[in-house]
């Protein structure tokens, strides 16, 4: 249902007489932005394009009509989520929709609910960076158990809203808000993937990333999970890249990949450090081939009270790497074509996004690459006085492009191969050839980037 001619007076008329248990206002903390129609499904059918404040209406979705509706029915755990469909059934939820609506559409990545129009709740009341709230999907074997709360329990959680189709879980543990997540099959390579792309990080001193640890849960076939803390807090919200690039800030004319630097920018972020930090992920995601950085993979931070957007988000969900749980990649053929999901449909052309990228030197070497573009460079030469000019333009590029490639990864301070097969013996479930492949995997996207670099 679109949202033309269902209210007849705006957020800004003050006065509101709920007509039935359907109607809410979309909050953004205690700021009103829009009154809406949500039936007992939890599905929004309905929503006044009145703002009363725009400037926080949801950024995701705000390039179409039906903003506010794209975004809310978007927002609910997917059924397909882990065990989602089994403990939605257990609390008497038969779809999603409906879980969402009970919790408020409350999450732990921004600052957005519902309120019944004539209820009284506060921020202060329902928020989950402050207020207690269960596990319901996990029970975490921490060294330390994650806290009880008893009968101070909060009423909602933020797993209504919990995005993805690894299982997944919220926790509180001493106080703080951990993401616990699971694996899709028997074995525990999701998990301890995330556990590698850390340590990968630590090891080229790049800070701006998520940790994650190994950590055992009950009740389940695979080895270990992993956990991380929250990156995101009462200050601080994160706005994912598909959000970005669907809102009405987005340039239209230019591809993802720089649409996305661009409204970053006009939102607030230095596009530079933008940008590198882009180039340095895709990099990583080479070496470590990570094969899912989809947009939602991708975010950035922004501050809750100036609305500006701040940085780029640490680096998070690198469990599909080394070919995920599918077959990892073995022959050049099989290396030199993987297909992700991202910017392009595959690794190479996500490589082409760095600037000053050379894809003929990471097949041949950097000395190639320099004689093929002073090559090139000769044959648009009308005379032969140009010819010293073109080859040294040429090799001047291909030494740019290096050690452009050299500055974002830092090739003396690799994660060993070793310290990867060692974190992969952790799982009892991978044979030995499994983890052989994958490690091979590893070396040889080193030596394809150390041809770069020459």
């Amino acid at each position: 249902m679109a949202h033309r001619g269902v209210y007849t007076q705006s957020p800004d008329a003050g006065i509101y007489v709920r007509v039935n248990d359907m109607e809410y206002f979309l909050m953004r903390k205690d700021e009103i932005i829009t009154i809406c129609e949500i039936d007992e499904k939890g599905n929004m059918l309905a929503f006044s394009p009145n703002y009363r404040n725009p400037e926080l209406a949801p950024l995701g979705f705000s390039a179409y009509d039906d903003h506010i509706q794209r975004w809310w029915n978007g927002r609910q755990v997917p059924i397909r989520q882990g065990k989602v469909e089994e403990m939605l059934r257990r609390k008497g939820f038969d779809e999603p929709g409906k879980y969402l609506l009970h919790n408020l559409g409350l999450s732990l990545t921004d600052y957005y609910w519902i309120r019944p129009i004539d209820s009284s709740l506060k921020w202060r009341d329902v928020n989950l960076y402050e207020n207690d709230f269960r596990t319901d999907i996990f029970d975490p074997d921490f060294d330390e158990p994650a806290d009880t709360f008893g009968e101070r329990a909060a009423t909602h959680t933020p797993n209504s809203s919990l995005k993805g189709d690894l299982e997944k879980s919220w926790v509180i543990r001493n106080g703080r808000r951990i993401l616990i997540k699971g694996n899709h099959s028997l074995q525990s390579i999701e998990s301890i993937n995330e556990v590698i792309a850390a340590e990968f990080h630590r090891y080229q001193g790049y800070e701006n990333h998520t940790d994650y640890s190994l950590i055992k849960i009950r009740d389940r076939a695979y080895d270990y999970g992993c956990w991380s803390a929250a990156f995101t807090s009462i200050d601080l919200e994160l706005i994912s890249a598909y959000e970005l690039l669907t809102s009405k800030v987005r340039n239209k004319d230019l591809n993802d990949y720089e649409a996305l630097i661009d409204t970053a920018e006009k939102l607030g972020i230095d596009a530079e450090e933008f940008r590198r930090g882009l180039e340095y992920q895709i990099l990583s995601d080479y070496v470590l081939s990570n094969v899912d950085r989809h947009m939602d993979n991708i975010g950035v931070l922004r501050d809750a009270n100036s609305l500006n957007v701040l940085k780029m988000a640490p680096i998070f969900d690198t469990g599909r790497a080394f070919g995920g749980r599918g077959v990892t990649p073995y022959t050049d053929q099989e290396i030199d074509h993987i297909e992700v999901n991202s910017f392009e449909p595959m690794e190479r052309g996500l490589l082409k996004l760095i600037r000053g990228y050379n894809d003929e030197a990471i097949k041949f070497g950097r000395g190639y690459s320099a004689h093929r573009s002073a090559h090139n460079s000769f044959s648009n030469v009308a005379s032969r006085s140009g010819c010293a000019g073109a080859a040294e333009t040429g090799t001047a590029a291909s030494a740019s492009s290096s050690q452009h490639i050299s500055e974002l990864l830092d090739l003396d301070h690799l994660m060993p191969s070793n310290r990867i097969a060692e974190l992969y013996a952790n799982d009892s479930k991978m044979s030995k050839q499994q983890i052989e492949f994958k490690v091979r995997l590893y070396e040889k996207k080193i030596e394809r980037v150390k041809r770069i670099c020459g």
